[in-house]
């Protein structure tokens, strides 16, 4: 996440505070009121910045900047007051009085909120309370938003999704894979340039690995009529008196198109693109 902004900066509705960057797109992260920046957690803000983390504090006034001076968002909040006793009232009948929500009907971790209807849906297909919030950690990994409910609040429909996802990974077949040593990056030599990868470059570099590894996949082929070049590899035979092979043509077309489209001319060494000046085709 890169901040647009500093403490103590006014802001307005519709302002953009900061990029967020994720494994698929870059956005912008806009404010809904205006303010005034009282406090940005710089600390905890990064390329695995984690799902439910604070990132900033707007408040109204400018005044109310140095409450939050010394803020952290890991500090225990301070518990609030139990109210007075009210002096019971006289009623005809008796009502039953509903009992509390507590907050552990709702908040099953630092950064996951439920509905108690669907905490007990997920409870009551026999699953634990401690098999849900690990679930719903591996999830956020892959999605930013978990729940559908306001606020990113899980729902009843998001855990009936997660019950059905768990099903089928139980069921789905395990495939065991030998474990094969990495072949070393080739070294090629010549003058280069390396460029590191962003976060999202790598991801999709991962998911397009994972997809050649666990999609069945096929290949296509295509017939070319090569009389055309085997007419000019004749003539070029008969006048340099060498002989050629298509093969040669064909490491000539290669070079050649490396040379003018150079974003192709790369390789991957260690979660870096690296640039060649030069063509070397092997």
């Amino acid at each position: 996440m890169d901040y647009h902004v500093s403490v103590g900066d006014q802001v307005e509705a519709g302002d953009s505070i900061a990029s967020v960057e994720t494994d698929k797109a870059t956005m912008e992260f806009e404010v809904q009121d205006e303010g005034y920046i009282a406090w940005i957690n710089t600390e905890k803000i990064g390329e695995l910045t984690k799902l439910g983390q604070p990132c900033a504090i707007l408040v109204e006034s400018i005044d109310e900047i140095a409450h939050f001076k010394n803020f952290s968002p890991d500090a225990p909040s301070k518990p609030k007051a139990a109210p007075a006793p009210q002096a019971p009232q006289e009623s005809a009948s008796p009502q039953p009085q509903a009992q509390p929500q507590t907050i552990e009907d709702v908040k099953i971790s630092t950064k996951i909120f439920i509905s108690p209807k669907a905490l007990k849906t997920f409870l009551d297909k026999g699953h634990t309370k401690e098999s849900l919030v690990s679930n719903l950690e591996a999830l956020s990994a892959k999605q930013p938003t978990l729940g559908s409910g306001p606020g990113g609040r899980i729902i009843e429909q998001d855990v009936d999704s997660l019950l059905k996802k768990m099903t089928e990974k139980k069921e789905a077949p395990v495939h065991v894979e030998s474990a094969k040593p990495r072949a070393p990056p080739v070294e090629v030599p010549g003058e280069y340039k390396e460029v590191e990868l962003s976060t999202m470059r790598r991801v999709i570099a991962e998911r397009l690995s994972q997809s050649k590894r666990e999609i069945p996949h096929y290949y296509l082929e295509a017939e070319i009529r090569m009389d055309a070049l085997l007419e000019m590899k004749k003539e070029l035979q008969e006048k340099a008196g060498v002989k050629l092979s298509v093969n040669d043509f064909i490491v000539k077309a290669v070079a050649k198109a490396s040379k003018e489209v150079p974003d192709c001319n790369t390789n991957f060494v260690d979660n870096k693109i690296r640039f060649f000046e030069n063509v070397d085709v092997r």
